[in-house]
């Protein structure tokens, strides 16, 4: 199962990410100032985590296509 090109554990981690943060905004014992900047931080470290990972599934399919090519 795929939702739009994404494997199905990456669904699951993208509906857990938005329900973690909902829950997060419920539950909230910060002023809405420091909620947002807590937000934007995590927001951020979790943009370089994909790219960083993106990246290096990247490479692990180049060196497979290589040794395949031979």
């Amino acid at each position: 199962m795929t939702c739009r090109g994404v494997t199905t554990k990456g669904c699951y981690f993208l509906a857990g990410l938005g329900a973690g943060a909902a829950v997060a905004l419920i539950f909230a014992p910060k002023s809405g100032e420091q909620t947002r900047e807590y937000l934007a931080d995590t927001a951020g470290r979790t943009k370089k985590y994909l790219a960083a990972r993106g990246k290096g599934i990247r490479d692990q399919a180049e060196e497979l296509v290589k040794k395949v090519r031979g």
